[in-house]
């Protein structure tokens, strides 16, 4: 969305984008390959769960929340919120298209010790089936700049959850460089996007 709002208010820019991993972003960027890149950070406890190389410099540009979606068959979906001690005991599978991702999916399995019970790729339909049935749960994110309802997603109930676990999107370039014209053009218009983006979600 932002990408194409950009294309409008600027035709002559050019703008290649490649969606790959977060660690082939961070190689690329570390071999001069790109000028800069994008990357999710997971934090608990306001740490960052993983780290960089000294030589990047990482900066947020908007946040994100851990959310569970469920079946409203659940008990734990009547309340505000709940927690990932409470949320354990269930059965929870994941969906994954994007490698970007990467970062929450280690957050859950290797921090917070939650374990999918399958994972399913490229077939949506069946895993929103199985989470509607009341098979199983999951484990997502809602970002700042998202526009969707909160309560509802394709009929499945989403439950914020009350540990202190966040998702940071920011950009990711090395310390020592200074961003080409076009570049901190492109980021400029970026960052004035989100912040219209955000406050209008706030209001």
């Amino acid at each position: 969305q932002l990408i194409c709002i950009l294309y409008q208010q600027e035709p002559n820019l050019r703008i290649h984008l490649n969606e790959i991993s977060k660690e082939d972003v961070l190689i690329q960027i570390l071999n001069d390959k790109n000028e800069f890149g994008f990357i999710f950070r997971t934090q608990v406890n306001n740490k960052y769960i993983d780290t960089l190389e000294d030589s990047l410099m990482f900066e947020p540009l908007f946040h994100g929340k851990c959310v569970v979606m469920a079946s409203p068959k659940y008990d734990f979906t009547k309340f505000e919120s709940t927690s990932m001690k409470k949320i354990m005991k269930y059965p929870a599978i994941s969906y994954t298209t994007r490698l970007m991702f990467n970062s929450l999916h280690n957050l859950i399995t290797n921090v917070l010790h939650l374990e999918y019970q399958e994972t399913l790729e490229n077939n949506y339909d069946i895993f929103k089936q199985k989470l509607l049935l009341g098979h199983a749960i999951t484990i997502g994110a809602h970002f700042e700049v998202e526009d969707h309802p909160t309560n509802y997603i394709d009929g499945l109930k989403v439950i914020p959850l009350r540990d202190d676990i966040r998702i940071d999107f920011g950009m990711v370039k090395k310390k020592d460089t200074i961003l080409s014209e076009h570049s901190q053009f492109f980021m400029s218009e970026l960052k004035i996007l989100i912040e219209q983006l955000t406050h209008n979600k706030k209001a």
